[in-house]
């Protein structure tokens, strides 16, 4: 498909490296000679050097020499690849013009050490409506009902915590019974992830965590 300003490819064909890790480009913009930019679909987290061997895979790719070659990482929760999921990317790899490697939301050992908490955190009482891990903040957010009440429990990768009584509108919309003075309310969508928003609309969307 040809653009004004560059070419523009999508739909590649998923892609497994030699440890068996999939990943999907979903988009390779090019303009000119001057700079690539290219959206990645990753199966799971990864190391940094692992991102490290997909970048050079992706700049190797192309013939072509670019002053600069943008590439950014989004991951896909239940395993199809989708363009628009987190758009803001979990992690980036730009050469710019060398390599920079840039996680922005939890890496894989601090999202390990994260759910091994959650895991031992249960309670009897408790009756979980769902559970997601936020990868921007690095958190993992529990609603439950306990007592005919319903709460919001979030547990930090750093040992931290907190826990909310929330309530939830016939629009669904569940908020917290303190007002924090930010406007924030949480969506489950139709595929029970975790919607994050505000007052200039949506800022992030939560995986669900399988149930134990």
């Amino acid at each position: 498909m040809l653009l004004s300003f560059g070419c523009v490819k999508e739909s590649f064909s998923e892609i497994k490296t030699d440890k068996g890790i999939e990943y999907k480009v979903v988009k390779d913009e090019k303009l000119g000679n001057i700079k690539r930019m290219v959206d990645v679909v990753l199966s799971e987290k990864i190391s940094e050097e692992e991102l490290k061997k997909i970048a050079m895979e992706i700049k190797h790719s192309d013939s072509k020499n670019y002053d600069k070659t943008f590439i950014t990482y989004s991951l896909s929760a239940d395993k199809k690849f989708t363009k628009d999921r987190n758009r803001d990317g979990w992690a980036t790899t730009h050469f710019n013009p060398n390599l920079e490697v840039k996680i922005q939301g939890l890496n894989l050992k601090d999202e390990q050490t994260l759910l091994a908490k959650a895991n031992t955190a249960t309670d009897a009482n408790r009756k979980v409506i769902g559970s997601w891990i936020d990868d921007r903040i690095g958190y993992t957010a529990v609603l439950f009902k306990a007592d005919k009440k319903l709460f919001m429990e979030k547990l930090f990768y750093d040992g931290s915590g907190s826990v909310d009584e929330m309530m939830i509108d016939k629009n669904k919309k569940i908020t917290s019974k303190v007002d924090y003075g930010h406007g924030e309310y949480y969506v489950i969508n139709a595929k029970k992830e975790l919607e994050s928003w505000g007052r200039n609309g949506l800022i992030y969307t939560s995986r669900e965590l399988p149930r134990k």
